[in-house]
């Protein structure tokens, strides 16, 4: 609340006023949104003049918060920013001032989204320099017309129950902050204007229904368009191309093709699903299929359609899956859930390889009769917890840091891991993740071992590394992975580094034993912290 009291109300100096300014949620191709594609989302404001006047809108902010069967972090899955006709842009840094116009996460909400015009008169060229907000004149008459404030996508993601069709998640305004410009001023180059507050009135919540990773289908026609399938995106991941060709009720066991009832009416081949035809007569009825096997997620070479057989092609789909690299739907390269439970459980990660590399090895129990079945609960084979260090405790902005991450306990055996990490606090800037490495050394918890895979996602915070065809014996304090981090210019303040681990919310960090249904159980965490030393700042004083 201090950072809205200082963006609002300091930064546009506002006096009592009686304007009301009011935000909706519009959803412009409509509420039905599938797992995983974005689906547009805007809020929009009008200015309602019940004073004398004003010249226009001065300075907005809002929270957004979403209720519904699941919890979902907002922070993630909305992808905006000011409109793309720019009539905005006098409000979003450098032009105008933001704590961040696309709003900060705070737990799974998104808070003080929006930003303020140059209402000050901040001239960059003087005393005290500051380098925003720099617009030299402000736009007069926002929102006496709707007026697009945001503008982006929303994403649920593919971890939300792939079953749970009909799902209404329910989107909400909140705590509007609006303040507008006084009439008739002419205040000319950085001008400093007089600003009114104005009542901020939340819309109605908008309802948004989930039709899951795909719906029933009797043909490929009716399938969802989840990524180009044509040809036309060369480096992957890519985006739908407008064909709905895509996997229908990949939970099936239909092996990434579309699946469908071979009683539906078809009238050729292309309207049944893989390796069915059409059989042409007074029903015209597709002809039943073999189920595939659920671990088969694809063909050699980044094929895209099984090919009969579980094998290293479908643990590197895995692979390439995890690290974002693969150009096939991320719904299908879903072979089953954690320490070998049948069920998807809505990512590509370590276990999805471990199930195609116990498939190949003929110790997978997962089959097809009334879904994935059986659900496997998982054998703890024992535990440990993970430290992280950085390579300096103190930091200067512009700079890069390290976090090397460690088991604490010796573990009997190990065949493979997963880290999840993430960074939080700070007084201001960020440390973005660069890279991710498992550099070569001696005390890596598999340093002489063979076979070993590895893959890493950067833009997720995660890696994976394992071993095709053995477990290990490993000491305590044995090495995982480093995070190396940037610095930004402005950062400053006290950082903390930590591994993700509690899978009930999604987390995905994850250590199995000498079997995939082997679960080694992460214990607790023991953060790392680094302090940014400002050095202007410190100058200063």
């Amino acid at each position: 609340m201090i950072v809205r009291f200082t963006m609002c109300l300091f930064c546009c100096a506002a006096i009592a006023g009686a304007d009301t300014f009011t935000l909706d949620i519009v959803l412009p191709s409509g509420n039905n949104a599938q797992l995983g594609v974005p689906l547009p989302i805007e809020i929009r404001g009008l200015l309602t003049n019940d004073a004398p006047g004003n010249d226009g809108l001065a300075c907005v902010t809002l929270d957004v918060t979403m209720s519904g069967p699941e919890a979902v972090n907002l922070s993630q899955a909305i992808m905006w920013g000011p409109p793309a006709d720019q009539s905005m842009d006098n409000f979003a840094q450098p032009l105008g001032y933001d704590a961040n116009y696309s709003g900060t996460g705070i737990g799974d909400d998104l808070v003080q989204a929006g930003g303020a015009q140059n209402t000050f008169g901040n001239n960059p060229g003087q005393f005290p320099n500051l380098a925003f907000p720099s617009a030299e004149f402000i736009d007069l008459n926002i929102g006496h017309s709707e007026q697009v404030i945001l503008e982006g996508t929303i994403t649920f993601p593919l971890s939300l129950n792939p079953m749970a069709g009909g799902d209404t998640y329910t989107l909400s305004v909140q705590s509007i902050l609006a303040n507008v410009l006084g009439s008739g001023q002419m205040a000319g180059s950085f001008g400093v204007y007089a600003v009114e507050s104005a009542t901020g009135v939340a819309g109605a919540p908008v309802d948004i229904v989930l039709g899951g990773a795909g719906a029933g289908c009797a043909a490929t026609a009716e399938c969802a368009d989840v990524v180009d399938n044509d040809g036309t995106c060369m480096t992957p991941p890519c985006g739908p191309d407008a064909t709905t060709d895509d996997a229908c009720l990949w939970w099936s066991c239909g092996g990434g093709t579309c699946s469908n009832d071979p009683t539906q009416p078809c009238d050729a081949d292309s309207d049944c699903g893989a390796g069915n035809s059409c059989t042409l007569g007074a029903a015209n009825a597709c002809t039943s299929f073999a189920l595939v096997e659920p671990s088969d997620m694809g063909g050699p070479f980044n094929n895209c359609e099984p090919d009969g057989f579980c094998n290293n092609a479908d643990a590197n789909q895995a692979l390439l899956c995890f690290a974002t690299a693969s150009p096939c739907e991320s719904i299908n390269i879903d072979a089953g859930g954690p320490f070998g439970d049948c069920a998807p459980d809505g990512f590509c990660n370590l276990f999805d390889a471990n199930h195609a590399l116990a498939c190949f090895a003929t110790d997978n129990p997962c089959n097809c009769t009334g879904g994935p079945s059986p659900t496997i609960a998982p054998s703890i084979a024992s535990s440990t917890s993970l430290t992280a260090k950085a390579d300096s405790k103190r930091v200067s902005p512009g700079s890069r840091v390290s976090f090397d991450v460690f088991t604490d306990a010796a573990i009997g055996k190990l065949s493979g891991y997963q880290l999840h990490a993430q960074i939080s606090g700070g007084d201001q800037g960020q440390l973005e993740l660069v890279d991710i490495v498992i550099d070569d050394r001696r005390d890596h918890v598999f340093a002489g071992a063979h076979g070993i895979f590895e893959s890493f996602n950067v833009a997720n915070g995660q890696m994976l590394a394992g071993l095709f065809d053995e477990s290990v014996s490993t000491k305590a304090s044995g090495y995982l992975a480093t995070f190396v981090y940037s610095v930004s210019p402005r950062a400053s303040g006290t950082f903390v580094f930590d591994v993700l681990h509690d899978s009930a919310i999604g987390d995905q960090t994850f250590f199995v034993g000498a079997t995939d249904r082997d679960k080694i159980r992460i214990a607790g965490t023991n953060p790392a912290v680094v302090v940014i030393a400002n050095t202007q700042k410190l100058s200063r004083r």
